[in-house]
């Protein structure tokens, strides 16, 4: 009896095969449908560079002339007036970031915003540094949160850290004669990771601030790669162990959370 079922099984082995590829073959194709957001449709600009999604569903879309909100039907457009100073404090919109009570921050050329949903109203922020150093504070250019209810804010002219209880900026600068500071003073991108640590790329490399200091620096190998990027920072989810892939104009490079090289 053994050999009778193993029998069967050898001569049905086929039959299943080729009705596998036959469904398969008969299958239509996979297609991704695209629907198109435009001007015409309430955009405020087509150079979307921030996309945010708040607790109510709304989409919010930031442009270079100019803040969108999308319900999914309609757009309602936010921009900059001199005359209101409660409107948006400059439509070159970069950044949009969520917080974790569901606070919408907006991060501009101009500098921080934080907007009401309640008033509609913008309340602007900006770091109180020395006239002397331009305005390379105001662009920002990412937003992360410090795990304690504050924002760490990369900007073309250093990395700041808000307290939105206080109101208060805390700026970090080049020093070239401290081999401890920031790396450089045009900051591209943040993140944070699951131990705490603000990982800062810059125009000059991977800068890495442990959790409660106030001055230290990673410095990574770098490895060459085929794309060549300005600083981001993104999770490398594949591997078993946790790390940070970075990219940059020089090259991209991995960098383990394990690795604790630090000057």
């Amino acid at each position: 009896m053994p050999s009778f079922k193993r029998l069967c099984c050898w001569l049905l082995l086929p039959a299943l095969m080729l009705w596998e590829a036959t469904a398969w073959a008969g299958a239509p194709p996979r297609s991704l449908r695209f629907e198109q957001l435009s001007v015409e449709h309430g955009l405020a600009q087509e150079t979307v560079l921030a996309i945010a999604q708040d607790r109510q569903g709304f989409i919010w879309l930031g442009t270079q002339a100019g803040l969108t909100r999308f319900d999914g039907y309609r757009t309602i457009t936010y921009k900059s007036a001199v005359a209101d100073p409660r409107s948006l404090v400059d439509n070159w919109v970069r950044v949009l970031h969520l917080d974790p009570t569901g606070q919408l921050w907006i991060g501009t050329d101009g500098g921080l915003d934080r907007y009401d949903s309640a008033t509609r109203i913008f309340t602007h922020f900006l770091p109180r540094e020395s006239a002397q150093r331009g305005n390379g504070n105001r662009h920002v250019r990412a937003i992360a949160d410090d795990g304690a209810g504050g924002l760490w804010v990369a900007s073309a002219d250093g990395l700041h850290h808000f307290d939105p209880a206080s109101k208060r900026f805390t700026s970090w600068h080049h020093d070239p004669a401290d081999a401890g500071s920031l790396s450089n003073d045009h900051v591209t991108a943040l993140a944070r990771d699951a131990a705490g640590r603000l990982w800062v790329g810059t125009a000059s490399g991977l800068d890495m601030l442990p959790p409660g200091a106030t001055r230290s620096r990673f410095s990574p190998q770098r490895q060459p790669c085929r794309q060549q990027r300005k600083a981001r920072i993104a999770r490398h989810r594949r591997s078993m162990q946790p790390a940070w892939n970075c990219a940059s104009a020089p090259g991209c490079w991995t960098c383990p959370a394990a690795m604790k090289r630090q000057r």
